[in-house]
């Protein structure tokens, strides 16, 4: 029997909440991770502290062969190009995993940083040139996790001028593969050893098309849902053949603004606001919960630290 709506949040269902959110937890992450990945070496940098079968170079190069467990690739789309994904378990030391993916970097730089090296040498005078340990291979780690990010420009060894030319081409239209796949594998670490997640690029992915100056990022808005008011739609994030998604807008209204209007227009769409689960931590953002049929939506307000205002985040499964 259907449920009938009210207006009014109900006390029904907070188990079935907060079920939902630890579930939408995970796969959110993955959206909200690919997302960072994605326009993490252009814009988000500073806030990174933030086919059943593994075939084909790139896929390849992010297997890890200690591995307990590891899922075979899915494709994530992020505003219309597509990542590659997969993860994994190990009873290997966070630092064997970062030590391990490091190295195939180092495998696929096409003697980049060998040459870098050799120019720090020849040169030690040139005090602006970057440290050879810098180019092309990041890693960066704490007590608790870590990352290992890198192009993979292939196995045979290129001129750094062929290089500064992959740059000048990146440039000019915006497309990663200009310069080589992306590899990006973050891990952390657990009690009986890691848990790993691998997201790579295979060919073109272009970061102008994924985030432009002006306008609405590519994708569309959420079914059922309304747009916030004076908002712009800043990343569409989706698993291909997986009925979950994640919807970001940017909006000129503070987190209280945001929620006071979906308060008001989730329930004027047909949507039951649900109770919010009582031992979500104390820092949780302000998060509403909606139920509709047999789909369930959860929004979730932060502050734009950038430009003022906040951004809805809505998370949609069916």
């Amino acid at each position: 029997m259907r449920r009938k709506h009210d207006t009014q949040t109900t006390t029904e269902g907070p188990t079935r909440t907060r079920r939902w959110l630890r579930r939408l937890g995970r796969g959110a992450l993955v959206v909200a991770f690919a997302g960072a990945v994605a326009g993490g070496w252009v814009y988000h940098s500073a806030r990174a502290q933030m086919d059943e079968t593994l075939l084909g170079l790139g896929e390849h190069m992010m297997i890890y062969e200690h591995a307990a467990h590891q899922d075979a690739p899915r494709d994530l789309v992020v505003n219309g190009q597509t990542i590659k994904l997969s993860s994994g378990t190990t009873t290997r030391s966070m630092d064997d995993v970062l030590d391990f993916f490091e190295a195939r970097c180092a495998e696929a730089d096409g003697d980049v940083a060998l040459q870098m090296a050799q120019l720090s040498a020849d040169f030690p005078d040139v005090s602006d040139a970057p440290p050879p340990s810098s180019l092309p291979t990041l890693r960066e780690q704490g007590g608790r996790n870590g990352y290992v990010a890198c192009f993979d420009m292939g196995d045979a060894s290129i001129e750094v001028t062929e290089v500064l030319r992959r740059i000048r081409a990146y440039n000019r239209t915006g497309d990663v593969a200009e310069i080589g796949d992306m590899r990006y594998v973050f891990v952390e670490r657990t009690e009986r050893g890691a848990h790993f997640v691998a997201l790579w690029t295979e060919g073109e992915f272009n970061v102008r098309r994924m985030f432009p100056p002006e306008g609405d990022a590519p994708g569309q808005d959420v079914e059922g849902v309304t747009r916030p008011p004076r908002a712009r739609r800043m990343l569409t994030g989706f698993e291909r053949g997986q009925p979950h998604s994640m919807t970001v807008y940017h909006s000129r209204l503070d987190e209280a603004g945001l929620e006071a209007f979906y308060r008001r227009a989730l329930p004027e769409r047909g949507w039951t606001l649900l109770a919010r689960p009582e031992d979500l931590p104390v820092d949780t953002p302000p998060t509403l919960v909606a139920e509709r049929d047999e789909r369930m939506v959860t929004l979730v307000f932060l502050p734009n630290e950038q430009g003022g205002g906040a951004s809805a985040a809505v998370f949609d499964a069916r």
